[in-house]
């Protein structure tokens, strides 16, 4: 199992490249993973927009089951996910059951602690395009955000709704809500300053659509979909 415990998202993408003997690419707070031999074929992508907000999205097939960890010396990070195309499965790491399937279509926030990190577990010859949203709150402190009122605003609202002691793990129903601004995130492949720009564009659409998600079903318990997971 690929154990990361790298901090920021660029040098965890650095970290998978190796395992995976991927090519990597560099550019200014952007990265791309360009895997093409035994372990699988695709690219994953990974964008540092601002201080406390990072992107990784996948377009890739692999060749066997990738398993991670990601370590809790990571300061805990807030985890939005969107599977727009096939599946994957999540666990903590001292869960007693399986990991749980996450089907295409649902909306997933999880955060783990420093003792009971996230386990991820990338399926073989499955076709993957997922988005993840990195939110680090100790990073939202400072920087560029602190010139970004709303935005710190908001993020530091969504820390205190999810806490900071326990795990936190919402896995929502099949929505397609989300869908429209995650397709965006995920299929764009530019690292330059035009792509950067998109990138934090459609992140913050598909940002505030997840969250709104989570409210209409945590906070005002409704029924945001007639499919069931299995369905």
């Amino acid at each position: 199992m690929l154990k990361i415990e790298e901090r920021s998202a660029i040098e965890q993408l650095r970290r998978m490249s190796v395992y995976l003997k991927a090519d990597f690419h560099e550019g200014i707070g952007a990265a791309r993973l360009e895997l093409d031999n035994k372990n699988g074929k695709g690219f994953i992508y990974t964008y540092e927009l601002l201080s406390g907000l990072s992107v990784r999205t996948y377009n890739i097939r692999f060749k066997n089951d990738l398993k991670f960890e990601m370590s809790g010396r990571i300061n805990n990070p807030l985890y939005l996910l969107y599977c727009y195309h096939g599946h994957y499965f999540h666990k903590f790491k001292n869960d007693s059951e399986d990991a749980e399937r996450i089907s295409r279509g649902q909306n997933i926030i999880i955060s783990a602690t420093d003792d009971n990190p996230n386990v991820v577990i990338l399926p073989q010859d499955v076709e993957l395009k997922m988005s993840v949203i990195i939110l680090n709150y100790d990073n939202l402190k400072g920087g560029i955000i602190s010139d970004r009122p709303n935005l710190s605003k908001i993020l530091e609202d969504v820390f205190a709704k999810m806490g900071h002691d326990v795990p936190y793990r919402y896995f929502g129903g099949i929505t397609t809500d989300i869908e429209i601004y995650a397709k965006v995130l995920i299929e764009n492949k530019r690292t330059d300053v035009v792509g950067k720009l998109l990138t934090e564009g459609a992140a913050l659409n598909t940002l505030a659509a997840q969250l709104e998600q989570h409210d209409r079903n945590i906070v005002d318990k409704a029924d945001i979909s007639s499919l069931s997971v299995d369905e």
